[in-house]
């Protein structure tokens, strides 16, 4: 079986020709079943020879699966900057598992929503303006057909009649990162890495003797045999998954033994200002609050959102809400037995900071010599930009602000947000996956150094694999449903508790495996909010089953019979847990693939989760249950 193999152009957002290749497809030929390979040629009448491996892993104790990889092998005479123009390396001809009905598409980073997508289903294109850098619509086409869709560093899909996933994972993210690409319809799956701005600087590569030759790895995947008959329960092939990706890589994780690990990411219940003050808040409410929380649970951190800053960017220097500044309260909370935890977004800057007017040459810029816009927020009141993580001056500010946080504010627990402007664009030799990752890379190594724990937000998950103590995997949580305010266009980017849950559950797998999963707080308070009963259940019940963070925003104190006895109910299941996840199945309940059903190793119960307006049997509108 022949597969294609073709460098195509950086793709932008608007441009009439979005998917624009060199003028050829290269087909890999072979002749063993094992290896193919075909010769690039560059322009400059220099070659590239490719060769695609592939190897069986029953023997490695993974049923099912197979090996991939990409090697390359240059002549002298190749200038490797004439690679560099490329945005994409694509590889088609995989075969999906016929009995595959659906599959996930994994969005670009945590917030990105992550349906299942079948064969019916069209996977919209980001269409709210305002959301539009968060994810990767300015540097991905989305095909708008049924069935075909892209699913960023990992996927599994839904067999039909069977009790298991298979599952697709790329393991070298270090220097590409990969999309899978589906097409449901024609059984068929290819790969697109991003390699745009790649210096292709061979030192970055790991070399192997491959067919007698010393060969350069581009990429390597993990690929259900489409024969295969069984497949490892779900969160078991993601921990084999996440086992090999750190055999694999480039930019060394902390080397912390597992019982560290497992300290690192015990799971933890606690308290965060933003989802009932947002950035509303003061050193005499939260001390306030302090007292409220220790006093009437059990949990265990006590963290101070958005609103103890003057600006984005300016993070030591306070707001007018905190006269002595934030540090009091961190004394508070220890004193009565909690974590203090503190938020900020270290590589973010606004337009009305001090930083951004003190220091532009901090500011990470694109080809145009401009800085890179990542978004404006309704609350910040203008637009804000990403620094340059590779800028020595940058990277010594964030150590300075780190270090002042945990050491001189003595705040144990670091919330670190909107770490997409990282990869927001190739920039420096590096692309975005290297961009991402050394940045996240530094920052954990900045908590570790000063004593604290991490949790990663807004990041592409790549990124923070192995590079953080605790990840959001998903959407912002709202007082409503769907967050009409924010527009009724499609959005894969935007506030929304819907897609929030949707994800809680899509992407629990990835728990206690590659970090400690944050699905973002539960709402059970009557005041401030519009959602019915059954939704504020369905949130305590799917986080506590599926989350190692349970936080809360709410005001306890206000709290009646109702929300008192779920408390009790969650506490019990969280203490259950955690619970390992055997399978996801969606169910196609009014829009497609907007019931999920979660199965658990070693339990009888499994969670039926239905995010549609419309019941089915034993499942009404917007609700969860747990049954044997």
């Amino acid at each position: 079986m022949p597969f294609s193999l073709g460098f195509c152009s950086p793709y932008r957002h608007g441009t009439a020709s979005p998917l624009t290749c060199d003028p050829f497809v290269l087909l890999l030929q072979g002749s063993d079943g094992d290896h193919w390979e075909a010769t690039f040629r560059s322009s400059e009448g220099a070659s590239v020879r490719f060769v695609l491996r592939r190897r069986a892993l029953d023997q490695d104790g993974v049923p099912g699966m197979q090996l991939w990889t990409l090697a390359a092998a240059h002549d002298s005479d190749l200038n490797k900057q004439s690679l560099s123009k490329y945005g994409y390396l694509r590889i088609g001809g995989f075969s999906l598992h016929p009995s595959t009905t659906a599959a996930l598409s994994n969005g670009y980073q945590c917030w990105s929503e992550a349906p299942f997508v079948g064969k019916d289903t069209v996977l919209p294109r980001e269409q709210f303006r305002d959301r539009f850098p968060y994810g990767d619509g300015e540097f991905y086409h989305y095909r708008q057909e049924p069935g075909v869709f892209h699913s960023w560093s990992f996927s599994y899909g839904a067999i039909e009649g069977g009790t298991s996933n298979s599952f697709f994972g790329a393991l070298r993210e270090d220097l590409f990162y990969s999309a899978f690409e589906f097409n449901l319809r024609g059984g068929s799956v290819g790969i697109a890495v991003d390699v745009e701005g790649a210096s292709w600087d061979t030192s970055k590569f790991s070399n192997e003797a491959i067919l007698g030759e010393e060969m350069w790895i581009v990429g390597e995947w993990i690929i259900p045999d489409p024969h295969a008959e069984h497949f490892l329960p779900l969160s078991e092939m993601t921990e084999r998954w996440m086992q090999m990706v750190r055999d694999r890589e480039y930019y060394p994780r902390a080397a912390f033994s597992k019982q560290e690990y497992d300290e690192r990411r015990s799971r933890v219940k606690g308290y965060t200002s933003w989802y009932y003050h947002y950035n509303r808040i003061s050193e005499k409410l939260l001390d306030r609050f302090v007292d409220i929380v220790a006093d009437r649970t059990d949990w265990t951190i006590f963290q101070v959102d958005d609103g103890y800053q003057d600006r984005i960017g300016d993070w030591l220097v306070p707001s007018s809400g905190f006269p002595n500044g934030v540090k009091p309260i961190a004394t508070k909370a220890v004193s009565r037995g909690l974590i203090p935890g503190l938020w900020c977004a270290p590589y973010i800057v606004m337009d009305n900071s001090k930083l951004f007017s003190n220091h532009p040459d901090w500011l990470l810029r694109g080809d145009d010599g401009r800085p890179v816009l990542c978004g404006k927020h309704p609350l910040w009141g203008g637009r804000f930009y990403a620094l340059d993580s590779e800028h020595p001056e940058v990277r010594q500010y964030l150590d300075e602000v780190l270090k002042t946080f945990i050491q001189d504010w003595e705040f144990q627990f670091i919330k670190a947000d909107f770490l997409y402007a990282t990869a927001r664009v190739a920039a420096g030799g590096f692309t975005r996956a290297e961009r991402a990752v050394r940045a996240h890379q530094y920052l954990y190594e900045l908590c570790i150094k000063y004593g604290a724990r991490l949790l990663s937000c807004g990041a592409t998950l790549m990124s923070a694999y192995g590079r953080s103590d605790y990840s959001r995997i998903g959407a912002d949580v709202s007082e409503v449903w769907e967050n009409a305010s924010e527009g009724a266009v499609p959005s894969r980017e935007k506030v929304s508790t819907r897609s929030a849950l949707n994800n809680a559950v899509t992407r629990s797998c990835l728990d206690g495996a590659a970090f400690g999963n944050d699905p973002d707080v539960i709402i059970l308070r009557s005041e401030r909010q519009l959602l019915g009963r059954r939704v504020r259940w369905m949130m305590a019940e799917v986080n506590s089953c599926l989350g190692s963070l349970l936080f809360s925003s709410d005001n306890l104190s206000r709290y009646g019979a109702w929300q008192n006895q779920v408390m009790t109910q969650m506490s019990q299941r969280y203490s259950d847990g955690p619970w390992k996840v055997a399978s996801v199945t969606p169910l196609w309940i009014g829009e497609p693939g907007s019931a999920l059903v979660v199965s658990f190793v070693g339990r009888k119960e499994r969670l039926s989760v239905n995010l549609s307006n419309q019941s089915t049997k034993n499942l009404v509108a917007h609700s969860s249950v747990l049954v044997p």
